[in-house]
């Protein structure tokens, strides 16, 4: 081969061989990459019923699964130990943010009626913060209506779920909006309480009700959007109190507990700030 002829071909052949290079490395990569993805998927179950047992099956021979099996979660501490077709129970529903930490669990499946649902929401709050999915399988879930992503095992649907009211971010922005909101009204509205009060009807007199609370939204004690009458439902955090919520525009009597319990529980697990303000629009809709 000539100079020239080998002049020509060698830039050709140089990016022959790095394109070829750079796509192997490329693949190596990425397969790594999903290897490393499957392997940080580590999941704990909750509940050793025959339910549970059935879920456990299908998580360890569903190949194709993203969910890596740690081991179990029992109801109780008498339950450590256990084993159940070679997987353990390697700690209970009272430790459960322990076992999360020191396994790097990133997800916790819980079988549907294994815990209360209350149960089940007060873990998910405790355990909020450790960067970890909590889901749910089943499909008669009354409370979990909302933005509820979800994935499938063999058929079975798992939620996954948030308790929006006690994560971080939600909290802070909610209270940062109550600061803003509260200080501006008790700058331009609240020193005319006295003379609306005097002029507006009784129909409307809601809102002045509302005003003379902004103090306690800016003091932290109230939020604008929450519940009416009670900020815990047994150990389950509902919010703080709110001047103003669903039970409002929707006209709950305080006697019907039940009702009142459900929409509390519905509105601290899909709390937003989106939310809120559009509880806070229909408020001052119905008052006006």
């Amino acid at each position: 081969m000539h100079l020239a002829e080998l002049l020509f071909y060698s830039p050709t052949l140089f990016s022959v061989i790095v394109l070829s290079l750079w796509r192997i490395i490329l693949n190596l990569r990425f397969l790594s990459k999903t290897r490393k993805v499957i392997h940080q998927k580590k999941t704990v179950l909750v509940g050793v019923d025959q339910k549970s047992i059935n879920l456990m099956h299908k998580l360890k021979s569903n190949l194709t699964s993203q969910y890596k099996l740690i081991g179990l979660i029992g109801l109780s501490i008498k339950e450590i130990g256990n084993k159940f077709d070679n997987v353990k129970v390697i700690g209970s529903i009272d430790n459960l943010k322990k076992v999360i930490r020191d396994n790097e669990i990133n997800n916790v499946i819980f079988q549907q009626k294994v815990l209360g649902l209350i149960k089940y929401f007060s873990t998910v709050s405790q355990c909020q913060g450790e960067n970890v999915n909590f889901m749910m399988s089943g499909s008669e879930l009354d409370f979990m209506v909302g933005k509820s992503n979800i994935t499938h095992i063999d058929n079975v649907p798992l939620l996954k779920v948030q308790y929006n009211i006690s994560m971080f971010t939600h909290k802070f922005i909610k209270r940062f909006f109550d600061l803003v909101l509260s200080t501006i009204l008790m700058i331009f509205v609240f020193p005319l309480d006295g003379w609306l009060y005097s002029k507006i009807s009784n129909q409307t007199s809601e809102f002045v009700k509302m005003i003379i609370q902004l103090p306690i939204v800016f003091i932290g004690r109230k939020s604008f959007v929450g519940p009416k009458n009670q900020n815990y439902y047994e150990e389950l955090f509902l919010g703080k109190l709110g001047i103003t919520g669903f039970w409002f525009i929707d006209n709950l009597e305080d006697a019907d507990l039940e009702e009142n319990n459900r929409i509390n529980l519905f509105y601290a697990k899909n709390q937003n700030i989106w939310l809120d303000l559009e509880i806070l629009g229909k408020t001052f809709a119905k008052m006006f």
